[in-house]
């Protein structure tokens, strides 16, 4: 069965193992997985309502921006891990990171799931949430970082 090979090559590559359910997560982290279509949004106890309703709203300028499409998961998680370690700044700024819907694929949205629990999980993040449709949609995600010390 050549499909069931390459989906297995494709699936080692990305860090990915069976689970007894038959789902597939990678094996380092397992996340809860997110529709393709649903917003996301999270923020920590200290943010103010309003800076909130500024990011979702799309408000903040983008600093820096990541295309994670044509990525494994493994690959996404070192370069989201970057991008945020790797933006420094004495206020607050706010990350663009292009997910993608995962609309094509019959299973959970395999990015877009780990985008969500990686921003939430990271001590810089302190807000996060759908893009507006001029940057994406549910495809991309904003992520407010906390000032640098």
């Amino acid at each position: 069965m050549p499909e069931a090979d390459s989906r297995t090559k494709r699936d080692a590559a990305e860090g990915l193992s069976n689970k007894e359910d038959g789902s597939q997560w990678p094996a380092a982290v397992v996340v809860d997985a997110v529709d393709a279509g649903a917003v996301l949004t999270w923020k920590s106890a200290g943010v103010q309502e309003r800076v909130f309703q500024r990011l979702k709203a799309g408000q903040f300028e983008i600093r820096r921006k990541l295309d994670l499409h044509g990525m494994t998961v493994r690959e996404a998680g070192q370069a989201v891990f970057e991008l945020v370690e790797g933006t420094r700044t004495d206020r607050q700024c706010c990350l663009l990171v292009i997910h993608g819907r995962g609309d094509l694929s019959s299973k959970p949205p395999r990015l877009k799931s780990s985008v969500y629990a990686w921003l939430k999980d990271h001590p810089r993040v302190v807000a996060l949430h759908s893009a507006a449709r001029r940057h994406g949609g549910t495809g991309a995600t904003y992520a407010l970082l906390k000032r640098s010390h």
